[in-house]
């Protein structure tokens, strides 16, 4: 075990690192971090995975990353070098409703000596180490006479807090001054006080961020002029003899609405979250190697290898860090695409049933929350948008996603045994699944095409989740009824996911004792499999295509729909043997980081966002259909080359990538990436 500091000290080894923990972590984690050692697997294993030290430079500033936590739509960076260390603290925050950050110190600690009439900073000078647990962010600052180490955690979605401990290394009794200050960015931010609290209020959405210190501290609140800013200092001195430390804790919230009652509401949580620091920390450190020892429990040769586990652990950070809690027009928590970038700020469909199946291993709650919060929108004809946001007049109806969801539920079904969850999602399930029959199939012979509401091919290629598909160059559209449109072609992929759809809804109805409803489906599904097998399959090539409506025609065009039957189990042994030549192939599919989304002998090979960057989803499904037909080397061997090969994953605090070069290895587009992180799960734990 090493531990690398963020700051760019050297990397210590392990005597030392034990040491170093024990040293600057806070005076009410010692005891526990002691414990946590004795563990099978704990958080304290799998520091400073990614890196989240930075400093915003403008409030759109997404160049420098967070941690987030619960759910929490507010996040906090670690500092770098051009935050002073004069004043402590965090980053941020950033709130993801807006995209936008605070400020750079939102609530910064100014620590001064006082003697007689003279007041001295105590941190000017000090040499600072950050340090990122899973779950939990430190910094610590070490001058001549004090050492000052700063923890902050997530009590819930709407209470972050920080514990502020501060040590006396010196050999003489110090009198410290203490003075919390902070300022906003935001133009549209003001400040007032109330009790032991600040808040600062957002006009344009009425959130309120409030700086909260426990109400038996005396201090004096004073907010600057343009009322931009706060300053909170403690009336009284503190002594430090040499050796003692003397602990401060405060709690940053995040609240909706500004009424009397949400205010008063938020200050009375902070309070007892104040009074239990210690309490909160254990369940937070609790709850954190609950998620580590899940995740890193199932018997793989792809979880053997430290390095190994240390890309799952961050995996698990980004799922977490993208959790949404509800809000606005959201009803359940769910996760973001990402929370780099402003405009994923919202749930997408087939992203929520991929994110839940790698969830349920290890919170099943928070799955369940993931496919209700795309089920909340069900409109009444079973259809479920693309998109939904917290403001719903944004979610896109233009069209939908791939029918993913039952695969979501069995899967967490399976885990969590959870039937009052499947009696309850059950009948949305079927009425979406009937949806595609009687809105996305124009001839009515079984099998269906992507499309949209509104006739256009651009959202048609959104339905599909591959964007611009080279499969789709030539695709039309043709009416099926006033608001439901079809591309002009039958989609392998779509009819593979609504063959296994069938077989999960059976497995799902005979746990729910509806006997006769899984025979039809499983009958349904024989009928589907003999069509794509039959129809869609070309034994010349080896391959399974999209089908032309008109005459019947294979689209030649090789990419990953074609290994999609491998992955539900539809295709025959024959016909899997003869795509897997394609997929092993060095020339089309076997590239340094394998199974780009079209073959590297096109023509069109990397010239656009599904024209052959690896999504790591669709290389899930590629070495999970290996897996599936006994190809068990190529499954674990092509799983090692993505994972070893992609850019910032093994031995590095890079972010998961939404996309990579599969000749480079090289990361592309949005950092931080969810449904990347679940297939790296799913990966791993070969599924």
């Amino acid at each position: 075990m090493f531990l690398g500091a963020n700051n760019g000290t050297l990397t210590r080894a392990v005597p030392l690192v034990l040491l170093v923990i024990l040293i600057t972590l806070s005076i009410q984690e010692c005891t526990p971090v002691q414990k946590e050692i004795e563990a099978e697997r704990t958080r304290i294993e799998f520091p400073d995975i990614l890196d989240i030290v930075g400093s915003p430079r403008h409030i759109n500033d997404f160049d420098t990353f967070f941690f987030a936590d619960q759910g929490a739509w507010f996040g906090f960076a670690l500092p770098d070098s051009n935050y002073s260390p004069e004043l402590s603290g965090f980053v941020g925050p950033m709130l993801m409703s807006q995209g936008e950050w605070v400020g750079k110190a939102y609530a910064a600690l100014e620590v001064m000596e006082v003697e007689e009439d003279e007041s001295q900073d105590l941190l000017g000078g000090a040499e600072r180490t950050n340090y990122y647990l899973p779950g939990r962010i430190q910094t610590s600052l070490v001058s001549p006479k004090i050492e000052l180490n700063q923890s902050l955690w997530f009590d819930s979605h709407q209470l972050a807090i920080i514990v502020s401990t501060i040590k006396n290394v010196s050999s003489e009794p110090i009198h410290i001054s203490l003075k919390w200050k902070g300022d906003s960015w935001l133009e549209d931010m003001s400040f007032f006080k109330a009790k032991s609290s600040v808040f600062g209020l957002l006009k344009r959405s009425d959130d309120l961020l409030g700086i909260h210190i426990p109400a038996g501290r005396p201090s004096d609140i004073k907010l600057n002029a343009e009322g931009r800013g706060y300053e909170i200092t403690y009336s009284n001195t503190i002594l430090v003899n040499p050796g003692e430390e003397a602990e401060f804790p405060i709690v940053i919230s995040l609240s909706e609405g500004n009424q009397v009652e949400v205010l008063d509401q938020i200050s009375a949580d902070a309070q007892v979250v104040l009074l239990n620091s210690v309490k909160s920390m254990e369940e937070n450190k609790a709850r954190w190697n609950h998620y580590v020892n899940s995740i890193l429990a199932p018997e793989s040769i792809l979880l053997d290898d430290p390095s190994y586990q240390r890309v799952a652990v961050k995996s698990l950070e980004t799922l977490i860090t993208n959790w949404r809690s509800a809000r606005g027009s959201l009803d359940h928590g769910g996760l973001f695409p990402s929370a780099s970038v402003w405009y994923f700020n919202g749930f997408w469909g087939w992203d929520s049933w991929k994110h839940a199946v790698a969830i349920a291993r290890f919170d099943p709650k928070l799955a369940e929350e993931q496919i209700l919060t795309m089920f909340d929108h069900q409109d009444t004809y079973g259809m479920i948008a693309d998109c939904v946001y917290a403001d719903s007049t944004e979610d896109n109806w233009r069209n939908t996603k791939p029918p993913l969801a039952a695969w979501s539920v069995k899967e967490l079904y399976e885990i969590s045994d959870n039937l009052n969850f499947v009696e309850k999602i059950y009948p949305k399930l079927v009425k979406y699944h009937e949806w595609w029959y009687k809105n996305r199939d124009h001839d009515q012979n079984g099998l269906c095409e992507y499309g949209s509401t509104d006739g256009t091919v651009e959202a048609a290629k959104w339905e599909s989740g591959v964007d611009d598909g080279l499969h789709y160059d030539s695709t039309a559209m043709v009416r099926n009824s006033e608001f439901a449109w079809s591309m002009d072609q039958e989609s392998v992929d779509l009819n593979a996911y609504l063959w296994f759809e069938k077989l999960c809804l059976a497995d799902l109805a005979e746990a729910l004792d509806r006997p006769q409803e899984a025979k039809d489906y499983k009958t349904q599904a024989e009928q589907l499999a003999k069509q794509i097998r039959d129809l869609m399959y070309d034994t010349e090539s080896g391959f399974f295509y999209d089908v032309k409506l008109d005459d019947r025609s294979h689209i030649k065009v090789i990419g990953p729909q074609g290994w999609i039957p491998l992955w539900v189990g539809l295709a025959t042994p024959e016909q899997a043997a003869a795509v897997r030549e394609h997929m092993i192939d060095p020339e089309k599919f076997a590239t340094y980081i394998p199974f780009p989304t079209i073959a590297k002998d096109h023509p069109a090979f990397m010239t656009g966002y599904w024209r052959g960057p690896v999504w790591l989803d669709q290389a899930f499904f590629a070495v999970s259909a290996l897996r599936r037909y006994g190809y068990t080397d190529d499954a674990d061997a092509f799983s090692r080359q993505i994972i070893e090969h992609a850019e910032g994953l093994l031995n590095a605090t890079g972010p998961i990538r939404e996309n990579y070069n599969p000749l480079t290895g090289k990361g592309m587009k949005v950092n931080h990436f969810s449904w990347s992180a679940a297939h790296l799960l799913m990966m791993q734990w070969q599924l």
